[in-house]
């Protein structure tokens, strides 16, 4: 299959083919001078992200694959938000307002870096990460119990899909889409956390394959200083076959933070001096690193 295709339906087309149930969600709309949720509802508490009722009344269980009953959907209203059904996913939404790149970082730290997969960023500033669960998976949605900003879609449950657009009217959009990455199986040692009565552990473990210099960097309180050690850490511990790719994936995120005004110009250099270290630690040769990271700020260019 080519890749995903940039609008709402032909994103839900090609999703559902490939056996992920979809259904329309409401979007945002221009009202009064503001974006607003296509409901009408000003105080909408789930603005953009809830079902459409007029094609959607049962939410969840309207979903479909059926590529027809797509198509007549999305053309009866092109904007609508994508909505796809988690069943036979496992995905962790990251929640930058509940400090989830905090805790995202914290959790990698204490167990291990979670897989090169599918993932998406999110039009509110937060991130998807699309896995396969385990089999027979009773694991359902939660939110918190892995940690402070770190909620989970599973059974019964549903995410927004890209280019599906944020009440803010930032599109959701592929850092690795299912063209460009495997969906990967969620790791032994997540599924354990998500079905563990406890949830803190008393002594926590330094994270494997990652030096001292990586994991001391947590110990700034800042949010882009925590997304920064978040890419670190998972480039540190890339395995073979996924260090390019994760090593180009962070430069490019290292760019966007400074495009963003995140971080500025000196601790974006700072960033990449860092996660050329890291490339190294991954067992990348440094002209391989420096291709890579140039590469990506070529593409930036």
């Amino acid at each position: 299959m080519k890749n995903l295709r940039p609008t709402p339906l032909g994103a839900a087309l090609d999703l559902a083919a490939r056996g992920l149930p979809i259904f329309p969600l409401h979007f945002p709309m221009l009202g009064r001078g503001a974006l607003v949720c296509s409901c009408g509802r000003r105080d909408c508490s789930n603005a953009a992200k809830h079902p459409f009722a007029p094609l959607a009344p049962h939410g969840v269980k309207d979903a479909t694959t059926d590529q027809r009953q797509i198509e007549k959907s999305w053309r009866q209203h092109p904007q609508l938000n994508v909505g796809v059904v988690t069943d036979s996913l496992l995905v962790l939404d990251i929640d930058p307002r509940h400090r989830g790149y905090e805790g995202l970082a914290a959790l990698e730290e204490q167990h291990d870096t979670i897989p090169h997969t599918w993932a998406v960023r999110t039009g509110g500033g937060g991130l998807h990460i699309y896995l396969r669960p385990p089999n027979g998976s009773t694991i359902g949605n939660s939110a918190g119990k892995l940690g402070p900003g770190l909620d989970v879609r599973a059974k019964g449950g549903y995410v927004v899909a890209p280019p599906s657009r944020h009440i803010s009217g930032t599109p959701y959009e592929w850092i690795f889409s299912p063209d460009e990455a495997p969906l990967a199986a969620t790791p032994m040692w997540l599924s354990a956390a998500m079905v563990a009565e406890r949830t803190h552990r008393d002594k926590p473990t330094r994270p494997l394959g990652v030096t001292t210099r990586y994991s001391d960097l947590r110990r700034s309180s800042t949010h882009a200083d925590t997304r920064i050690v978040a890419l670190l850490l998972k480039v540190a511990r890339a395995q073979n076959g996924e260090r390019n790719q994760l090593t180009f994936w962070a430069a490019c995120t290292v760019r966007d933070m400074v495009r963003e005004g995140a971080i500025d110009h000196a601790a974006g250099m700072d960033a990449l001096a860092q996660l050329h270290q890291a490339a190294a630690h991954a067992g990348l040769g440094p002209r391989e690193i420096t291709s890579t990271i140039s590469s990506a700020l070529r593409r930036s260019a």
